[in-house]
């Protein structure tokens, strides 16, 4: 077999038909011994549709090269963590596929050794779906039973992947095993596991789900609803002990992304990540309570029913592994930009902590803005990020009263200053958003020279100032908070804010007195104006 000739071929005219036309046409299965060496050796190359070809030549002399079986075994493991979605869909899958119908019990023995591997992430679901193929082919109901009995472990993972497997597998068997299926759903449902729910609702998505009769859905549905809110009740009698009293619910959900893109040319970063929706802190001024109406809830529901994404780790490491990721400059983090990442509910679940070890173990660049102390539980992981990473506390005053009134569960800024202190000596770059400085309330120079002072004292290494707008639902919510603490502003406030569509930005006067006095006067006095410390977007 001409090796160099068949790779040549497949650059110049990459295809799968190309692949298997080659195999066709040109190999010489008397000298396969020979040419296997050579098949190993194109495994590694770039080109993904030559590896395509050489694991269906690997599969097509399975049979006759029993002393390289071994070898195929180990190979075709491995080459689950490849990263081209061509070469696993169209090579590896299919190969698995073509030696498993031939009954082979060696390798389907073989991977089911190595699903329990973290090594390999992806390998429960190329197994659940090529098995599964196999099996709806075969027609035999007692194989069918046993791989439902078997995939239990599966079923329960947090695994994008794996749930993709159990989905797709469920789907494969669907058609002939329609009222086998139906049983396993109710055995499923009472493990009452959120990662079950997720896969039983998606393939009642599908059309499979179309066979499933509505009655028996419905069933599905409302037992699932029962146990969901048995645990978010659970979970949210442990977190709802705050001076504020205010009742809030937490619910589980599994997500398929995390990433959503920022254009913006004010901020140093492209891409935004939440661990949460929602957030407990309650600031009267967030921007962030608008996320919150796509999912049909009032703009008051923000702060009192919170979205837990418990797969958050792995949904963004599937985003951030993809080569097209890796080779982007620009893949600079924000972690928290509608919700804190480190919010009371983080303790429970450790979600930004699992988020920042993917991130350390791709070395992707992530900053961090929150309002709690709680940042200082990852200290070590912050400090093996290194120059990778900055947290940036939101700060807008030292008055703790007034803190009380317009962020009325965030930490107490005695602790966020206990925190940055702690941050610094371990070295890590921590800056401050002076944000937003409320007009005639927080705006005295003598008021913000105190903070920019303290601050300073604190070694922090910048500080972003900005004044209070009024985008989306904070509009609302500013106007009663200065209805109810501060009245006698209510007419300034009208005055000032005479900028933008709907009056949401201040008169550009005012914006330029306080600006000038921060930027040169203040900042450079105390030198937090060195944004040269800022972790940046562009990444080589």
């Amino acid at each position: 077999m001409n090796i160099d000739l068949i790779v040549k071929e497949i650059k110049r005219e990459p295809g799968v038909n190309i692949c298997k036309n080659l195999l066709r046409k040109e190999m010489d299965i008397n000298s396969a011994s020979d040419d296997f060496k050579q098949v190993l050796d194109i495994l590694k190359s770039e080109d993904e549709y030559v590896r395509v070809f050489a694991v269906m030549y690997m599969a097509l002399v399975y049979e006759k090269l029993e002393s390289c079986r071994t070898i195929i075994h180990e190979r075709f493991v491995e080459l689950t963590n490849d990263l081209s979605k061509k070469f696993i869909r169209y090579g590896l899958i299919p190969s698995i596929e073509s030696i498993l119908e031939k009954g082979d019990l060696e390798l389907i023995k073989y991977i089911k050794n190595k699903l329990a591997d973290q090594e390999y992430p992806v390998l429960a679901r190329i197994y659940l779906e090529t098995y599964s193929k196999v099996l709806a082919k075969k027609g035999k109901k007692e194989e069918v039973v046993d791989f439902l009995d078997s995939i239990m472990v599966f079923i329960v993972s947090n695994n994008l992947d794996t749930q993709q497997g159990v989905i797709s597998s469920i789907n494969n068997l669907g058609k002939k095993n329609i009222i086998l299926l139906q049983k396993y759903f109710m055995n499923w449902i009472e493990i009452k596991n959120i990662n079950t729910f997720y896969v039983i609702r998606k393939v009642f998505e599908l059309k499979i789900g179309d066979l499933i009769e509505i009655e028996f859905k419905k069933a599905c549905e409302e037992k699932m609803n029962k146990y969901e809110m048995e645990r978010i009740q659970l979970i949210s009698e442990k977190f709802n002990d705050d001076k504020s009293k205010t009742e809030v619910t937490y619910q589980e959900i599994v997500v398929s992304t995390m990433l959503h893109f920022i254009n913006s040319p004010m901020l140093p970063f492209n891409w935004g990540a939440n661990p949460y929706r929602g957030c407990l802190h309650a600031c009267e001024y967030c921007y962030g309570r608008t996320s919150h109406e796509y999912l049909g809830h009032t703009k008051d529901e923000f702060e009192r029913i919170i979205y837990v994404k418990i797969n958050a780790d792995k949904a963004l490491e599937k985003q951030i592994m993809v080569p097209k990721w890796r080779e982007s400059r620009n893949k600079l983090i924000n972690l928290g930009t509608v919700t804190d990442p480190y919010q009371k509910i983080d303790e429970h679940y450790e979600i930004t902590r699992k988020i920042l070890e993917v991130l350390y173990k791709h070395k992707n660049p992530v900053t961090i803005t929150t309002k709690s102390d709680l940042v200082m539980r990852d200290i070590d992981i912050l400090k093996k990020l290194g120059p990778l990473t900055d947290v940036v506390f939101s700060i807008p005053s030292l008055d703790q009263s007034f803190l009380d009134k317009i962020e009325k569960r965030a930490a107490p800024i005695e602790n966020r200053l206990k925190a940055i202190e702690k941050l610094k000596k371990a070295g890590i770059t921590v800056g401050v958003l002076m944000i937003p400085i409320f007009p005639y309330i927080t705006d005295s120079e003598s008021e913000m020279e105190h903070l920019v002072k303290t601050l300073a004292d604190y070694k922090v290494d910048y500080v972003i100032p900005d004044i209070l707008n009024l985008r989306g639902d904070c509009k609302y919510k500013v106007k009663q908070f200065i209805g109810e603490y501060y009245p006698q502003l209510t007419e300034d406030y009208e005055r000032l804010y005479v900028r933008g569509t709907d009056n949401l930005y201040v008169d550009k006067e005012y914006q330029k007195r306080i600006f000038d006095y921060l930027m040169k006067g203040v900042l450079k006095k105390y030198g937090l104006n060195d944004y040269s410390k800022m972790i940046k977007g562009k990444w080589s």
